[in-house]
């Protein structure tokens, strides 16, 4: 049995980082060009903690990266409107899912996912509910690579 030895401190909060700037690039292109809020272009900017790390509400150190609207002065993070939006679950477990989802040849399980991503059985029921319910939302059968019957189950 092979032992495991605890993440360095930070570790999560640089995995989280490169999650946030790997879903920026591939939404804004690296940078917001509208805020999601009030559609004004080109008035988002990045909001840089004063201590150099972002904390979360409970005190853990994230990789989160927030950006502030200069027009309605409203903040947004990479996820806001999208079925990312409120998740508890952390940013690299849910791009290793969407891998396991674009990668399978069939349906996928919870357990696959668990068993993918680390996470426990609810987590992972509820990261296959949203992919399932995005599916339906926007439609991501035109997307090349991408299979319909990934969804039905």
């Amino acid at each position: 049995m092979a032992s495991s030895t605890p993440d360095p401190p930070g570790h999560r909060q640089v995995q989280d980082e490169q999650a946030y700037l790997l879903l920026e690039q591939l939404r804004w292109a690296g940078r917001p060009a509208t805020c999601p809020h009030c559609s004004a272009p080109g008035r988002g900017y990045l909001l840089r903690p004063a201590t150099g790390v972002r904390r979360t509400r409970t005190g853990a150190d994230t990789g989160r990266r927030l950006w502030k609207c200069g027009a309605c002065r409203r903040q947004f993070s990479v996820l806001t409107g999208t079925v990312l939006q409120g998740t508890r679950v952390p940013l690299p477990a849910w791009i290793a899912a969407v891998e396991l989802f674009l990668s399978s040849d069939g349906p996928v399980t919870a357990t696959q996912v668990s068993r993918a991503t680390g996470l426990g059985r609810e987590a992972a029921r509820h990261v296959l509910a949203r992919w399932q319910a995005a599916a339906t939302v926007e439609p991501l059968c035109d997307v090349p690579g991408v299979r319909p019957q990934l969804f039905q189950g």
